[in-house]
Parts: structure tokens; sequence; C-alpha cells
């Protein structure tokens, strides 16, 4: 799957502790505290690169993104194995107009629950 902040990594690790679970850095440097027992890799493409057409997988992702994974997944997942795909390009641009102007405000102090609100 592909890593940027770890949470969904982390989330996966609880869900299924007995399973291998492995992940590409695709946005920054993970530190050991944010990935868990997985197996990371990093990228070797920039953040905002997009995967080359020809090494895309074969439905809608996000070519700076997921995409990045997808080759190492063909390469290297047992059998059964299942890629994580968290978004597409299109989708993302359909919803753009809908979001673009909305504040963000993700700045949190520990235990902050005003999103629960």
């Amino acid at each position: 799957m592909s890593v940027s902040t770890g949470t969904a990594i982390r989330a996966f690790q609880i869900a299924w502790p007995d399973t291998d679970i492995r992940g590409i850095a695709v946005a920054r440097n993970m530190q050991s505290g944010e990935i868990g027992r997985a197996r990371l890799t990093g990228s070797a493409l920039p953040f905002l690169k997009p995967v080359a057409k020809g090494l895309r997988p074969p439905f809608d992702s996000t070519v700076n993104y997921d995409a990045k994974c997808w080759t190492l997944f063909e390469e290297q997942a047992a059998p059964g194995s299942i890629f994580i795909n968290v978004g597409s390009d299109a989708v993302i641009q359909s919803q753009y107009e809908q979001v673009k102007d909305v504040p963000v405000d993700s700045q949190r102090a520990w235990g902050d629950k005003q999103d629960l609100l």
C-alpha cells in the first residue's frame, strides 16, 4: 500500500495482526514509531512526480501516490495479496470544485475532540 503519514498502515497492522503488511513511502521519510512492524520501502520517485503511463495499474488510481506501488506489487506480492488503492485522480478532480475554498485547520492539540462536535 502507499504510505504517507502511516495512519492506514498502522490500522491494518491492528486489524490483521498476523498479516505481513508492506508499504511504499510515497510522500516523506517515515520514522520507526510511525511504521510499526510493517515492511516499508521508499519510493524512488519524488512525491509530485507521476508514474509513467506504462507502469500504472490497470484501474483508476492517483498517479503520484497509489500508482507508485503497482510495479512492486506485481513483482513481489504473494498469491492472495491485496492491493490497497485509496483514491483516483478522476475522483479527486470531480470533487475539487466542492472543496477548493473550504478552509483547512488541521492543527490539533492532543485530546482535542472538536472534529466530533
